[in-house]
């Protein structure tokens, strides 16, 4: 009894898979289900579409209308967007406001990129001064460091024409005073006079440090006989070279 459960079962289950396969080969087929043998009655037959004259009119009237329209795209959407207006804020600014309030950025744009070109020009004004001033103190500075040149030039050759100086000051006094072997013997007035007559008080001191003190007194008093205006600078003379 099992067994014939179990045949019966298998059977009707091949007989269904092999049906569906069937119908579904159909309809991906396109066919008409209701007219398939054995299971088309499971299928309603299809209805045929029919027009709805009530709503082609409607239609016709309204292309009727949107040709007969002579009014222009903004005012069209001017008018469509008319019920819209309950909800919207009132703006407000109008068009004149808004032309003028353009025109005033547009000034003020204009204003702010004349004022950045004036910055630039003036920046650049300004490395130019810099480059200018950086070029006038190198040049201060070459002036600088040939003054200090200069100037160690010509202490250089001072202190060089000073040390000639005393070179040639101490020759004078070396020649003057081996002059003074000439005076050192003889009458002391007359030896006196041919000093003053030779040289000028200040050489006759010279010669006077070269003798002794004795030979000095003498002479001395030999020159307040002759000149005796000249003998103060002739003392001073001898006391300066003296100490040397």
């Amino acid at each position: 009894m099992n067994k014939l459960l179990l045949l019966f079962a298998g059977v009707s289950t091949a007989g269904l898979v092999l049906v569906g396969t069937f119908v579904t080969a159909a309809a991906m087929r396109g066919a008409d289900l209701s007219t398939l043998p054995v299971v088309g009655t499971l299928f309603p037959e299809p209805t045929e579409a029919s027009i709805d004259t009530d709503v082609e009119e409607p239609m016709a009237a309204i292309e009727d209308e949107v040709r007969d329209d002579r009014r222009t795209p903004v005012q069209v959407i001017e008018s469509a967007a008319s019920p819209l207006q309950a909800f919207l804020l009132p703006t407000p600014w109008n068009a004149s406001d808004l032309e003028q309030l353009e025109q005033a950025l547009q000034n003020r744009m204009a204003e702010l990129d004349l004022r950045e070109n004036q910055l630039e020009e003036r920046e650049r004004q300004l490395a130019e001064s810099q480059r200018h001033l950086a070029d006038l103190q190198a040049e201060l500075e070459n002036v600088r460091t040939g003054l200090i040149e200069e100037r160690d030039e010509t202490d250089a050759v001072r202190e060089q024409t000073e040390r000639e100086k005393e070179a040639e000051a101490a020759r004078r006094v070396a020649d003057l005073r081996r002059m003074s072997n000439i005076f050192s013997e003889g009458d002391a007035e007359e030896s006196s006079r041919m000093l003053l007559d030779t040289y000028t008080p200040e050489q006759v001191g010279i010669v006077l440090s070269g003798l002794t003190a004795e030979r000095v007194r003498e002479l001395l008093q030999g020159i307040q006989t002759v000149d005796s205006s000249a003998l103060v600078e002739v003392e001073a003379s001898y006391r300066k070279h003296s100490a040397q």
